[in-house]
């Protein structure tokens, strides 16, 4: 019977050990969280190069072209993924004279030509945006 008894208090023991020790590691974790880490400056962010941009010569180049006056399309309204352009209903990946509807977004839709290279954003604000692409 103390045998039993000293073995229980042995277990409990090691059991004490044990949480105190993994305590110890978890407030270690803690505080390499809470020490203050410092970033890049503002100047120094402002340095810094898009990582993004192919600055390589085989990049197809866009140029937007803004002319309100020459459009002829106006996108009236947009729902779900159906969208309203000169009084006619269109959905995704229709033909219309000007292209094939390939995006549709909140506020814009996109047009491309295939024939021609062309991309036209119709902008619910704007209702103009011609893409070229070379």
């Amino acid at each position: 019977m103390g045998n039993k008894i000293l073995i229980k208090i042995k277990i409990l023991l090691l059991f004490v050990v044990y949480l105190c020790a993994d305590t110890n590691s978890t407030d270690a974790i803690f505080d390499r969280i809470s020490a203050s880490r410092n970033g890049l400056s503002p100047m120094q962010l402002q340095n810094i190069k898009n990582p993004f941009l192919n600055t390589s010569n085989q990049q197809e180049t866009i140029q937007i072209i803004k002319n309100e006056n020459t459009q002829s399309h106006k996108l009236q309204a947009i729902i779900s993924n159906k969208v309203k352009i000169n009084n006619v209903w269109y959905g995704l990946n229709d033909e219309i004279d000007i292209g094939k509807i390939v995006k549709i977004s909140f506020s814009n839709v996109i047009i491309h030509n295939e024939k021609t290279g062309k991309v036209q954003i119709l902008n619910m604000a704007r209702n103009i945006a011609n893409v070229e692409t070379k």
